[in-house]
């Protein structure tokens, strides 16, 4: 049995009847842990070599960090820190501040669970930070949530579809872009300030029942035909009124009456 390995450099094999010897791996992929049941064979120089693995150890690296810390020291380094058999940090624990870090020396870290549901939680809340890209995928939906009792707003992201639910939305952007095959929107009370407008259209369809309209001045350029149906039709200016056409046309099928203090018929 292995029962000591320090950083690699020295191990140390017991055998059942107490007798010790220090050893060496040849296994070139076999990293000694204390407590790993093997087999040893020693040469015709008296060398003990490691040829085999019976039983690998389940103690934990944070276990073995435990034990190597010095209890008689415990205020000169408090901090718990785990390293691989090449010296790399992969875990650290400082109960000054109660935070504790799993490290990566380089790689990916991966967590997989094929057949379950994988579940984070925490009171202070959950970040993300990556100088690359970060991306949610799923089959089914992504969903962001945000709810204490009553409102709840939240995104859902499903296959061709996204919904947004929320008591409010706003939205800042140098530039805006939405484009749709159709588009519908409907609310009780719109409101909007724009410093100039520009609307390109092929047809232009407005029901209301009561339109308002007020403005500094009004200008309308018509290349064909501008027609207006209307039950009564009132048109009031309060200083100058000028109808001109090359040819025009006032009618009335009942009765027509002119009314000024001078009309001038030429």
């Amino acid at each position: 049995m292995i029962s000591s390995s320090v950083g690699g450099a020295t191990t140390t094999a017991s055998f059942e009847d107490g007798h010790s010897v220090e050893v060496r791996t040849a296994l070139p992929s076999y990293v000694p842990v204390s407590g790993d049941r093997v087999l040893v064979t020693i040469d015709e120089r008296g060398d003990a070599w490691v040829i085999g693995v019976i039983e690998r150890s389940v103690t934990p690296l944070l276990d073995e960090a435990l034990e190597a810390a010095d209890p008689a020291h415990p205020a000169n380094d408090p901090v718990t820190r785990v390293h691989d058999r090449r010296g790399r940090l992969l875990f650290e624990y400082d109960p000054g501040v109660d935070r504790a870090v799993l490290h990566v020396p380089e790689g990916d870290l991966e967590l997989q669970v094929p057949n379950g549901k994988l579940e984070m939680s925490a009171r202070d809340g959950v970040e993300l930070r990556s100088e690359a890209s970060v991306c949610l995928s799923s089959g089914e939906v992504v969903e962001l949530r945000a709810e204490r009792e009553v409102p709840v707003a939240s995104v859902k992201v499903r296959p061709g579809e996204i919904v947004l639910v929320g008591s409010a939305l706003s939205a800042a952007a140098d530039r805006v872009e939405v484009l749709a095959h159709r588009f519908g929107f409907s609310a009780h009370l719109v409101e909007s300030r724009v410093d100039r407008a520009k609307h390109v259209v092929r047809v232009l369809e407005t029901r209301a029942g009561r339109i308002v309209e007020r403005a500094g001045d009004v200008y309308r350029e018509v290349e064909r035909l501008s027609q207006t149906r209307a039950g009564r039709l009132n048109l009031v200016a309060k200083k100058a009124a000028q109808l001109v056409g090359e040819n025009t046309l006032i009618k009335a099928r009942d009765r027509m009456k002119v009314k000024g203090e001078r009309i001038h018929l030429a």
